[in-house]
C-alpha cells in the first residue's frame, strides 16, 4: 500500500510539473512573428525565470533555431546558384558603387572648392554692400554737417564784415531750421553752445561801435553845428540874392510898360507950373533921372505886380499906376 501511494504521488508530481511546463510553452507562430519583427521579447522570457524554470523555454527556442537552420539550408540547397550569381553581381555593384563614390568625392571635392569660393565672393558681396550702405547713409549725414557748417562759415564772415544783421538772420536759420536734424551729437553740441556765443559776440560789438559812435559825435557836434549854420546863412543869402535879381529883372519890364504908357500921351510934368508938388526934374532932366523917379514911386505897385501874374490884375495894376501918378501930379488927367 505504501508503494502504491509512493509511485500515485510521483506521478501526480510528474504530471504538475509537465502542466507547468506545458503552462510555459509558447505558440512558434507567435515567437516566429515576435521575432520577425523585432519585437520586444521580454514579456515572453520574463514569466519563466520569475518561477525558476525556464528550461522548457529554452528547449522551445533551440528547437526554433533548428527548425530556422534547416529552413536556410534548404533556401541555399534550392536557390544555390542564384546566391552565387547574386554574389557576383553584388562584387560588380560593389566596384561599381566604389567608382561611383570615388566620383562623388571628387565632384564634392570640386563642388567644395567652387563653393568656398562663391562663399567667399558672396562675403565680400555682402560686406561691400554693408559699406556701401554705410557710406550713403554716411553722405548724407555728411550732407547735413555740410550745410550746418556753410551756415556756421556764413555767419563768421558776416561777423567779420560787420554785417550783423545778416549773421543774426543766418544764426536763427541755423537754430530754427538745422539744429534739431545735426546727425552728430559732437557738432550739434558745438553749435548748440556757439550760438549763444555768437549773439553775445555781436551784441558787445553793437555796443561797443554805438559807443564809440556817440563819443564821436560828441566830439564832432560842434563842427556839424558850425557847418550846418554856415550852409544855412549860405543857402539863405543865396535866396536873398536870387530874390533881389528876380525883382531887378521883373522891375525892368514893369518900367518900360509905363514908358510905353505915357510917352505916347506927351503928357510930362512941366516945372513952370506954381500948383505942381513934385516934378521929375529941372528942364536939363533926362530920361534916366525920369525913370529913376518914376522908379522910386512905383516900387510897391511894382511889388504887387511881381505877386500877381493874371493877366487880368495887370490890367489893374496899370490902372492903378495910372491913378497914382495923376494924384501925384506926374502925369496930367486924360
Amino acid at each position: 500500500m505504501a508503494a502504491q501511494l509512493t509511485r500515485l504521488a510521483s506521478r501526480k508530481r510528474v504530471t504538475l510539473e509537465e502542466k507547468e511546463q506545458h503552462q510555459w510553452v509558447v505558440d512558434e507562430a507567435t515567437l516566429s512573428s515576435v521575432i520577425a519583427n523585432g519585437e520586444d521579447v521580454g514579456p515572453i522570457i520574463r514569466p519563466a525565470f520569475e518561477m525558476g524554470k525556464p528550461e522548457a523555454l529554452l528547449h522551445q527556442l533551440r528547437t526554433f533555431v533548428k527548425k530556422k537552420e534547416v529552413e536556410i539550408e534548404e533556401l541555399c540547397k534550392q536557390h544555390y546558384e542564384e546566391f552565387i550569381h547574386a554574389v557576383d553581381e553584388l562584387r560588380y555593384v560593389l566596384v561599381d558603387a566604389d567608382e561611383l563614390k570615388h566620383g562623388l568625392a571628387m565632384q564634392n571635392t570640386e563642388m567644395q572648392e567652387v563653393g568656398s569660393g562663391l562663399l567667399h565672393k558672396l562675403d565680400e558681396l555682402i560686406q561691400h554692400n554693408a559699406i556701401k550702405t554705410n557710406l550713403a547713409s554716411a553722405l548724407q549725414l555728411l550732407k547735413k554737417c555740410k550745410t550746418v557748417v556753410d551756415l556756421c562759415a556764413k555767419v563768421n564772415e558776416a561777423i567779420a564784415a560787420d554785417s550783423y544783421y545778416q549773421a543774426l538772420k543766418t544764426l536763427d536759420a541755423i537754430e530754427r531750421d538745422h539744429l534739431r536734424t545735426i546727425p552728430s551729437s559732437a557738432l550739434h553740441v558745438w553749435v548748440e553752445r556757439g550760438i549763444p556765443r555768437c549773439r553775445a559776440h555781436i551784441e558787445r560789438k553793437v555796443n561797443q561801435e554805438f559807443n564809440e559812435w556817440l563819443v564821436q559825435i560828441r566830439e564832432t557836434s560842434q563842427e556839424i553845428g558850425r557847418q550846418a549854420i554856415g550852409q544855412a546863412f549860405s543857402a539863405r543869402q543865396r535866396e536873398v540874392e536870387l530874390g533881389d535879381r528876380q525883382r531887378q529883372a521883373e522891375e525892368q519890364p514893369s518900367l518900360a510898360v509905363v514908358q510905353r504908357l505915357l510917352l505916347p500921351r506927351g503928357r510930362f510934368l512941366h516945372c513952370g507950373g506954381q500948383n505942381h508938388a513934385h516934378c521929375w526934374g529941372s528942364h536939363q532932366a533926362s530920361a534916366g533921372a525920369l525913370r529913376s523917379d518914376t522908379r522910386g514911386f512905383m516900387t510897391p505897385a511894382l511889388i504887387k505886380y511881381h505877386i500877381w501874374k493874371g493877366k487880368d490884375r495887370r490890367v489893374e495894376m496899370l490902372g492903378e499906376c495910372n491913378s497914382m501918378l495923376t494924384a501925384l501930379g506926374v502925369i496930367q488927367p486924360a
